[in-house]
């Protein structure tokens, strides 16, 4: 955990232009995708572009991306100014590896595991003066049309330099876990329960011949509703046992939020260059109040706590920086419950013969509110500017067998010693499971990947990216697997 969130790398060269040849799944279809990514820096400034275009199998382009004053924003991946280290700074666009305090709520969250296949426009700031500092998150600024999108904000007071005891406040709130539904005709009808997905006026089409069922839309078709709208070759007139679907999930008439508050204390015992040892301890609680819902979504209030006391990082030689935690749980809460999967998780869709029902996170993680306390841990280390790693694990207990572990991994081997390895990196990241090492049955909170790049050329590299994690269709998990090849150029 950290206070302070890793500043991402300047870019070597005022000028990196990235070119990008792959696929990508938009909507349930298949595209090749040709983009270019320049990414420019000066000074404090950096401005990252995403100029992409998706060509179906039929060599036609995709216009989505481009029919639309608002596409153009999603043509700017970040703009940022200046590093979490200066009085002021600030990121908007794609967000990676955000914490909050240290990240009893939120930490490691990203607004990118989705990309491109929806790509958000989030924002990062803070600033400090004297004593105080402060930060903002916002997860998605298109959430705010579906009301509302994940937030958090954090302020924090220094005593003084004499004695440097740190107080922070956090506040987190998913102002509308439906939010992140995807709603491309804006009927209020999210895509995954519309048979219509680009048609506002229709969005139930029973036995799926593209022909509305009847009610199943706000006006009648030029050629009529469905006169047989179950399929089964009987008029819907004179079929005693008609069964068509009922009306969709409506983000119009549900909403359900998530908050999160904490406080912290921190203190540095020692600042060196050789050793840096700090302690701190922090109180964490999560609500989520009732929701009367309907007949897909309804949720009792459910709340809990989780207080570590005591917590101890270190730094050594800046070589190897090392973390302890002792951590406590009472009821319905989750450590790191707004993690780097929190947007794949956020709401799951169960399907069944008996119909439909919408679960969000905490009902899916937080089924038990059973006391557990257990140790968190968490190493980095730069291995002679050869190789860095970085792991975290993390196990609570509770009576007879109940149990949360979580571990996260990234290994990353410096490309510079190794002629024609221009990057060489792995990752693996699974939190509250039972067994985050049974790597044969993954679960909703699995995320692995890698990228291995090949230099072709004196600044022309070409680069292989490839991650996949779950998704809960309601009837079993289903891999989702992106690759992309990319042909870098670094001028």
């Amino acid at each position: 955990p950290s206070t302070e969130q890793e500043p991402e790398p300047s870019a070597k060269k005022p000028v990196n232009l990235g070119l990008g040849v792959g696929s990508a799944t938009i909507d349930g279809v298949i595209y090749n995708q040709v983009a270019l990514r320049p990414e420019l820096s000066f000074g404090k400034l950096g401005i990252g572009l995403d100029l992409v275009m998706y060509i179906d199998n039929e060599g036609g382009i995709r216009k989505d991306e481009w029919d639309e004053a608002s596409d153009f924003i999603d043509k700017f991946l970040f703009i940022r100014w200046g590093q979490k280290s200066d009085p002021f700074w600030f990121k908007w666009g794609s967000l990676n590896n955000v914490t909050i305090g240290y990240g009893g709520l939120l930490a490691g969250y990203s607004n990118m595991m989705e990309f491109p296949s929806v790509r958000k426009v989030g924002i990062n700031t803070g600033v400090s003066f004297g004593n105080f500092g402060t930060e903002l998150f916002l997860s998605n600024m298109k959430d705010f049309s579906r009301g509302g999108t994940l937030m958090g904000l954090r302020g924090t007071y220094k005593l003084s330099d004499a004695i440097p005891l740190t107080f922070g406040l956090n506040f987190i709130m998913d102002m509308n876990q439906f939010s992140g539904l995807k709603d491309v005709d804006g009927d209020t009808y999210p895509d995954m329960f519309d048979d219509f997905p680009t048609d506002k006026d229709y969005w139930n089409d029973t036995d799926g011949d593209g022909i509305a069922d009847v009610n199943g839309g706000t006006k009648e078709p030029e050629n009529g509703w469905d006169i047989d709208g179950d399929g089964d070759n009987i008029i819907d007139s004179a079929d005693s046992d008609l069964t068509l679907k009922p009306t969709p999930f409506s983000l119009k008439d549900n909403k359900a939020t998530a908050q999160g508050f904490a406080f912290d204390l921190g203190y540095p015992i020692l600042r060196g260059k050789s050793l840096s040892l700090e302690a701190y301890m922090e109180f964490n609680k999560l609500i989520f109040p009732a929701v009367a819902g309907d007949a897909y979504y309804s949720r009792k209030a459910m709340g809990g706590t989780g207080i570590t006391v005591p917590g101890v990082r270190a730094s050594l030689f800046s070589f190897l920086n090392v973390s302890f935690e002792y951590r406590i749980k009472q009821g319905f809460f989750a450590p790191q419950f707004f993690d780097g999967s929190y947007d794949l998780s956020r709401v799951v869709a169960e399907f069944s013969e008996d119909g439909t029902v919408i679960r969000t996170k905490d009902q899916v993680v937080l089924v038990d509110s059973s006391n557990t306390s257990g140790m968190y841990g968490s190493a980095s280390a730069d291995l002679f500017n050869l190789v860095s790693f970085s792991a975290s694990y993390a196990s609570m207990k509770g009576e007879g067998d109940v149990e949360f572990n979580s571990f996260n991994a990234m290994f990353d081997i410096n490309a510079e010693n190794i002629p024609k390895l221009s990057v060489a990196q792995a990752y693996y990241l699974r939190n509250n499971d039972k067994n985050p090492f049974d790597f044969s049955n993954p679960t909703i909170n699995t995320i692995f990947g890698y990228k291995v790049g090949y230099e072709v050329s004196k600044g022309v590299s070409l680069i292989w990216d490839f991650r996949q994690y779950y998704r809960d269709t309601g009837t079993g998990l289903e891999p989702v697997k992106q690759t992309t090849i990319e042909t870098a150029f670094d001028f």
